[in-house]
């Protein structure tokens, strides 16, 4: 079984495991008197919900508990004043709504985290990848260098392709310098500096 399979399976029981939860809550809550504050262990479902990592989900309960906090009141025995039931419902829906945008918080958190983790490893890449290529070019120019102090290569490729070979190699290395020194790496500034040699010979 693959990860991201293992990953869906496990966000499923959770889920499942938060709506049974809901619904022991809502049971409970139901069939005891009004002057208890039994509508605020809702918060339970969506804390289990975290595992889940799914925003949406953790909306639909939300929801779903705010909707059973209220049919509650009108299913639960009586007892307690009415200022008082009212609230203990105000204070379970605030609750509720309180931890689910918490909850939704820290999956945006995490989501942000993942962004970045994911980037700083594209850019560890590219910086390699720089690198590497650097290095051969590195020793294409020695390959050059040898070139400019044999006469026989001299004589038989000329001065001007030598000199074109070189200024070729020169332009190659500092442009690669530049993109190893980059601190954003986006294929925008990669293109501007890559051919910004090109454009200013134009």
């Amino acid at each position: 079984m693959s990860k991201m399979t293992t990953q869906h399976a496990n966000s499923n029981l959770v889920m499942l495991i938060s709506i049974l939860a809901m619904c022991i809550v809502f049971a409970v809550d139901s069939h005891i008197p009004l002057g208890v504050a039994g509508g605020v262990p809702h918060i339970i479902p969506i804390l289990i919900s975290l595992w889940a990592k799914n925003i949406r989900f953790t909306l639909i309960l939300a929801v779903l508990c705010s909707l059973f906090t209220v049919i509650a009141y009108f299913s639960s025995p009586s007892g307690g004043e009415l200022w008082k039931v009212l609230f203990n419902r105000g204070i379970a829906l605030l609750a509720i709504w309180s931890c689910a945008l918490l909850t939704i918080k820290y999956f945006n958190e995490l989501i942000r985290h993942a962004a970045l983790e994911k980037e700083l490893e594209k850019i560890t890449v590219y910086r390699e990848t720089i690198s590497g290529v650097n290095h051969l070019v590195r020793n294409l120019q020695s390959n050059f260098l040898i070139i400019n102090h044999s006469k026989n290569l001299k004589d038989d490729l000329g001065e001007e392709v030598i000199d074109a070979l070189n200024q070729s190699s020169r332009e190659v290395c500092e442009i690669l310098d530049k993109l190893g020194d980059l601190d954003e790496v986006t294929p925008e500034v990669i293109s501007k500096i890559a051919y910004s040699n090109v454009n200013e010979s134009k």
